[in-house]
């Protein structure tokens, strides 16, 4: 009787000293390591297993241990375990585990993307975005661009055309969960002024219309983002250069020799022919 109330008041003591340690909260997520997909049911433990956790379907964990432990254990069937030591304030963790035996499902297979590009709206236009993927690294695909309302940023007038961008990529990086490539592309396009101003002397405004063809080469960098892990919902960034000059006249001659003279700064400068490219699109992946 009394080795039992002894170890009774033991047991008490035991864990009124493990209340009263230091605690610290972990959190955390584990993807794989190849498709960089959420790992779900992943056992994330203590050294000695006092402290266990599952993480959720989204990858994610959270849970509150002892200051003293340094050290969590990894384990998932059909995956390699892990060691992860702890290191003091950083307690948010982003780990990846690898498969014990390599899954071809784990790779990208999706080959088909459709994309619209919101901002393009601003200017008056709406723009597409095609792509196929050729194997992992490579895809190929076009931008097509219809201006129905398309304006002179520094003047009144308004155009509508057709611009294409014909592309190719390559992936530097490419998983189920994002991609970074570079890009290169193809500029075909028509467009029609039905009025341009040319200006004399700041004054005086001579109007014609006009359509043209131009054309031209443009390269960029950029990335695209599985959103949320939907598996088909798809945003693609990008940022780059392209050469499309336009292909009307500087300057015209009036009925007297004066000569109208229109300012082409717009056209370099957010117009069809901007020397600096920034796409965003948002679509579908299948």
């Amino acid at each position: 009787m009394k080795q039992a109330i002894t170890g009774i008041f033991f047991l008490v003591f035991l864990i009124s000293a493990a209340q009263e340690q230091p605690l610290k909260t972990i959190s955390g997520s584990v993807l794989n390591q190849v498709s960089y997909l959420a790992i779900d049911s992943v056992v994330v433990s203590s050294g000695d297993g006092t402290f266990t956790t599952l993480t959720k379907k989204s990858g994610n964990f959270r849970f509150t241990i002892p200051t003293t432990v340094d050290t969590l254990y990894i384990t998932h069937p059909g995956y390699q375990s892990k060691m992860v030591k702890l290191i003091p304030n950083h307690n948010n963790l982003k780990l990846k585990l690898h498969r014990i035996h390599p899954d071809a499902s784990d790779l990208p297979t999706l080959k088909n993307t459709v994309s619209f590009l919101p901002t393009k709206l601003v200017v008056g236009a709406f723009s597409m975005r095609f792509e196929r993927f050729v194997n992992l690294k490579y895809s190929a695909g076009a931008y097509l661009t219809y201006y129905y309302k398309g304006r002179e940023f520094f003047g009144s007038e308004q155009f509508t055309g057709l611009k294409t961008s014909l592309y190719v990529r390559r992936y530097l990086k490419r998983n189920k969960s994002y991609g970074f490539y570079a890009q290169a592309a193809v500029l075909v396009a028509y467009f029609d002024f039905g009025e341009l101003n040319y200006r004399y002397a700041d004054y005086y405004i001579k109007t014609v219309s006009t359509h043209f063809y131009t054309g031209g080469l443009g390269a960029a960098i950029g990335m695209t983002d599985i959103i949320n892990n939907t598996k088909h919902l798809i945003v693609d960034f990008n940022v780059g250069f392209q050469f499309m000059p336009h292909n009307y006249a500087r300057e015209i001659t009036g009925e007297h020799g004066e000569k109208y003279k229109h300012n082409p700064l717009w056209w370099y400068l957010g117009g069809p022919g901007s020397e600096i490219e920034l796409k965003l699109a948002i679509g579908g992946i299948f």
